[in-house]
C-alpha cells in the first residue's frame, strides 16, 4: 500500500509583510497614545502664560564686592538676602508672562553705582521698578516690611514722549505730516499717515509717576500683609508705606518702589528671611501686588 505523502506547506513571502506591517502600526499607534498623554499631563502641570509686553526691571540691592549691605549676627550679608528674593522674583514673573531686566546681574559679582543702576532704567524704559532690600535698626526688637516710594522725583524728564521702532524718544513736534523726535544727539522724523500704527504718544510727568508708584507700594501692602513669617512694621498703613528720598527712585523716569523684606537685625525674624520657601512666598507676594496694580489699570 502506497504510503500518503505530507503535504508540506510553504509561509509566503507576503504573510511577513503583513505581520511586519501590523508590528509598526502598533508600534506607531502606541507611540501616538503615549505622546498624547504625555501632552496632557505637561499642559495640566505647566500654567499658561500670555506674554503681556510689560517690562520689569529687578534692582538687587548692593552687591558681592565693596558695597555688600547689611551685616546680619552669623555673618550673612544683605546682598545674599537680596539675590535669593530677586532670584525668585524673577522667576515668579517670568512664569507669569512678564518681561524682566536687571540693574545688576543676579548672582554675580557685578558692582554697578546707584549711577549706573538708574543709567541702566532710563534707557530701557521698564513699565515697574521693584527694589529689594533688608533693613537694619540698632533696636534689635524691630521688625517687619516697609514698602518705600519717593515723591521727590526729577521732573528733568517731564514732557512728551513718543513709542516708535522699539525705541522710546523725547517728542519735538508735529509738523507738515511728520513727527519730529530726539535720537541721542539727532533729531529724526517719520511720516504719521504712513506710520499711523506703529507709534505711540504719552505724556511723562514727575507728578504722574509719584501717583503711580503710591499704588503700586498699596498694592504690594495689600498682598504681603497676607505672609505669615513677616508682618507690617506698624500697624498703620501710613508707617509702613512711607515716603522716602532714595537715589534710584528720584532719579528714574519710572514708576518704582523699594521692598525692604523685613530686619536682618531681628534674630527671629532673620532665621525666617534666610528661609528659601518664605523668600519664594515674598516673591509670590510681591508679583500679586504687581499684578493687582496691572489689572486696576486694565494692562493685564
Amino acid at each position: 500500500m502506497a504510503k500518503k505523502r505530507r503535504r508540506k506547506y510553504r509561509v509566503k513571502p507576503r504573510f511577513f509583510i503583513i505581520i511586519a506591517v501590523l508590528l509598526i502600526a502598533m508600534i506607531l499607534f502606541v507611540k501616538l497614545v503615549i505622546s498624547v498623554v504625555g501632552g496632557l499631563m505637561e499642559k495640566e502641570s505647566t500654567p499658561s502664560v500670555t506674554p503681556n509686553n510689560l517690562v520689569i526691571a529687578i534692582d538687587s540691592g548692593h552687591d558681592s564686592q565693596a558695597d555688600k549691605g547689611a551685616v546680619a549676627p552669623g555673618g550673612i550679608n544683605e546682598f545674599m538676602l537680596n539675590d535669593a528674593v530677586c532670584k525668585a522674583l524673577k522667576e515668579e514673573l517670568l512664569n507669569r508672562g512678564y518681561t524682566v531686566i536687571e540693574t545688576r546681574k543676579l548672582g554675580s559679582s557685578e558692582q554697578k553705582s546707584l549711577n549706573e543702576r538708574v543709567r541702566i532704567l532710563n534707557e530701557s524704559w521698564p513699565d515697574l521698578l521693584i527694589s529689594i532690600h533688608h533693613n537694619a535698626n540698632e533696636d534689635a526688637s524691630v521688625k517687619g516690611f516697609t514698602i518705600i516710594y519717593n515723591d521727590k522725583k526729577t521732573d528733568a524728564y517731564d514732557g512728551q514722549y513718543v513709542k516708535y521702532n522699539s525705541g522710546v524718544y523725547k517728542m519735538i513736534k508735529e509738523e507738515n505730516g511728520r513727527l519730529f523726535y530726539q535720537d541721542g544727539t539727532k533729531e529724526k522724523s517719520f511720516d504719521l499717515e504712513k506710520n499711523a500704527s506703529k507709534f505711540q504718544i504719552f505724556d511723562l510727568t514727575s507728578v504722574g509717576l509719584v501717583a503711580e508708584s503710591k499704588a503700586v507700594a498699596d498694592n504690594l501692602y495689600a498682598s504681603m500683609s497676607t505672609l505669615e513669617f513677616v508682618k507690617p512694621l506698624s500697624e498703620k498703613k501710613e508707617n509702613t508705606v512711607i515716603n522716602q528720598n532714595l537715589q534710584i527712585l528720584r532719579q528714574a523716569h519710572v514708576v518704582g518702589v523699594m521692598v525692604e523684606c523685613g530686619f536682618m537685625t531681628n534674630e527671629a525674624e532673620l532665621e525666617q528671611l534666610n528661609n528659601a520657601d518664605n523668600q519664594k512666598a515674598t516673591a509670590k507676594a510681591i508679583a500679586d501686588g504687581i499684578d493687582a496694580y496691572f489689572k486696576a489699570k486694565e494692562k493685564i
